[in-house]
């Protein structure tokens, strides 16, 4: 679903009522109940507003906010004028120059950076939105050329890749060399995958949406060391004023850094990591090994988080003992609740299945579209020759139903990606034709052409279609949240079986959330949203093939394929509930492929078969049915046979 599908998702399940104020001995109530669960990790501490200054050496600019923003390059002691939209990375801008320009500043195995002049002093990053850049003065760069890595080659070293529109931005400065601290004293850190730019002693330039934090921002750089994520470490200016990770980077803006560890984290580089030392440990000292804690490192809150857990679970152990009218252990209650996390299913998958997903993974893509404020994402996947096929609501949820009608402009502002895989950045995105070539509300489908540029199409998925088998294992590949490119496995649920199993999760669902633990000390006047009825327009559809899947939001659109390999189903919405600030699936559909394209013949006889969509099309079991088969427009539907 894509990233606004709450009218497909409801993300609330229950709300509860105040009978009044108790007087008692128990802990303070937190903000939220339920949250003090789980919150074993420390706060992010709020972040201060940040004065427009700079105490340690780097002018603090104003930035861009819209419009053109002009930047130069100085390549081979050749100045050039490059420009874009303030919403556009650098590297988009590059590329747009070179394509009308002719020359090309790229080299074959050799990465590209620019080392800001003037007021950016630090090599940047080349998905850094042009919004990011000084307007006082055109800022310049010299181009920068370095042989890229093994690990580079690995694809390790990347550009972030954000898309800011809407978004403010804040840049900052870490020195390319970081150090360890403490009783190692300035022992130098290797905290970069190119080593030339230590050798420099230039700054790295970062970049980050404001309300993101350090660590976070590092950690999405693509620069930096995978340590980063793993180690312990803050960050200190020259005037030894401490940042530590999770604070936010609107209070570093303009600032520079160095990255310093902690004293008690192995310098992974000499010291043994914990992986190895819990492989060299002896069978009697692994346990003792595995579950040792420094009492220096515990997060001094875990003392007021333990009463807090002690005092929930002894609550509900009394308040099912009560209910039950005999006596319930604090193993029975552990283990209600280890359930909700467990998988319903269990399956292994073949690695022949796992290569033959990788194959049809290419034909799926992202799609994205912003347009005068309104913005939203979600999956897609070729059909053939450049048709796309994706969910409606993707659009229609922010625009209203009828968007179709402004289609040729809205077409303008939509983009599709298929090698979203991983943070590397690609400037490949596909721009779409201003004539929409088939609509459809009650299926929720919209299929789209590719404008023919340079890069070769996608192969098509129409050609592996099949009817959705009655039942077993299927996978979806798409984009959950707008990630990279994911499989999710997971069991249909027959059409027999839809009805019992939505009351089923229901009625677990009520069991886990009436509790002290779930809806605190006054459960029992807690409302629930969902009924029964609440179901009925996915039990009884006989176009919808349902399952239970961990893709919730922005993977709308999303292939639904058989264990085989075949395609039978586009995924488009669900039910999900909120556990313990985890979502949880009630039930998911998806609209098949043998609905949809029954559909499309039907709307324009021939279309279809026109543009050759079912040449070589494999059948359930592997072969090539193209000489008998053609569009499925009588064949009845796995539903039907079970439904009177």
């Amino acid at each position: 679903m894509s990233g606004l599908d709450k009218p497909h998702s409801p993300r609330t399940p229950s709300t509860s009522s105040n009978k009044g104020s108790k007087t008692s001995t128990e802990p303070t109530d937190p903000e939220n109940l339920s949250s003090a669960l789980l919150s074993l990790k420390t706060e992010r501490p709020s972040s201060p507003s940040t004065e427009n200054q700079n105490c340690n050496g780097i002018r603090t600019p104003k930035l861009h906010t819209q419009g053109l923003v002009r930047f130069t390059i100085d390549a081979k002691g050749v100045k050039h004028v490059i420009e874009g939209e303030a919403d556009e990375s650098i590297s988009r801008a590059m590329r747009k120059w070179e394509d009308n320009s002719g020359l090309m500043l790229t080299k074959k195995n050799k990465d590209i950076w620019l080392l800001g002049q003037d007021m950016i002093e630090g090599f940047v990053n080349l998905g850094m939105p042009l919004k990011c850049l000084p307007q006082e003065s055109e800022p310049h760069f010299t181009v920068n050329y370095y042989k890229v890595t093994g690990n580079q080659q690995d694809g390790q070293q990347g550009y972030r890749q954000y898309d800011s529109t809407g978004t403010e931005c804040v840049i900052f400065y870490i020195k390319s060399c970081g150090r360890q601290g403490g009783n190692a004293g300035t022992q130098p850190r290797k905290i970069l995958l190119c080593q030339n730019i230590v050798k420099s002693r230039a700054n790295v330039c970062i970049f980050a949406p404001k309300g993101e934090t350090i660590k976070e921002a590092l950690c999405e750089d693509g620069r930096f060391l995978p340590i980063l994520k793993e180690g312990q470490w803050k960050l200190v200016d020259d005037n030894n004023v401490v940042s530590l990770n999770n604070y936010y980077v609107d209070r570093i803006a303009n600032k520079i850094y160095t990255v310093e560890f902690c004293n008690n984290v192995c310098n992974i580089t000499t010291g043994p990591s914990r992986s190895e030392e819990l492989a060299t440990a002896s069978p009697g000292q692994h346990d003792q090994a595995s579950h040792s804690v420094k009492q220096s490192e515990l997060d001094p809150k875990l003392k007021e988080q333990k009463k807090w857990i002690e005092y929930f679970f002894e609550k509900e152990v009394e308040e099912r003992t009560m209910k039950r009218k005999k006596k319930v252990t604090l193993k029975t209650v552990l283990e209600l609740h280890r359930k909700q996390f467990s998988k319903t299913t269990k399956n292994s998958t073949p690695v022949r299945v796992h290569k033959l997903l990788a194959e049809r993974s290419a034909s799926v893509g992202y799609i994205k579209w912003n347009y005068h404020g309104m913005a939203s994402s979600g999956t897609c996947f070729a059909l053939h020759e450049g048709y796309i096929l994706t969910c409606y609501h993707i659009f229609s949820e922010q625009l209203g139903q009828g968007f179709e009608q402004y289609w040729a402009e809205l077409s303008q502002f939509v983009r599709i990606k298929f090698s979203y895989e991983d943070q590397q950045i690609k400037d490949d995105w596909f721009f779409v034709e201003p004539c929409l070539e088939m609509v459809e509300n009650t299926l929720d489908y919209v299929v789209v052409k590719l404008k023919k540029e340079n890069a070769e199409f996608p192969g098509g998925l129409a050609q592996h279609y099949s009817p959705p088998p009655p039942f077993g294992l299927i996978y979806i590949i798409g984009h959950p949240d707008g990630k990279e490119k994911s499989t999710d496995g997971c069991s249909i649920i027959t059409p027999l079986e839809r009805g019992w199993r939505c009351i089923e999760r229901l009625q677990e669902k009520r069991k886990e959330d009436c509790s002290p633990t779930t809806c605190g000390p006054y459960h029992d006047s807690c409302i629930h949203i969902f009924t029964p009825r609440s179901f009925q327009e996915v039990v009884s559809d006989k176009n919808k093939v349902t399952y239970d899947t961990s893709f919730f939001f922005g993977s709308s659109g999303s292939p639904v394929f058989s264990a085989s390999g075949q395609l039978i189903a586009m995924h488009a919405g669900g039910y999900v509930y909120n556990y313990h600030a985890q979502e949880h699936s009630i039930i998911e559909w998806g609209y098949s492929m043998e609905a949809i394209f029954k559909d499309l013949e039907n709307k324009v006889p021939g279309w279809f078969e026109s543009r050759e969509f079912m040449r070589g099309s494999e059948g359930p079991t592997g072969g090539n049915e193209a000489d008998v088969r053609k569009l499925p427009a009588d064949v009845i539907m796995e539903s039907d046979s079970g439904s009177e």
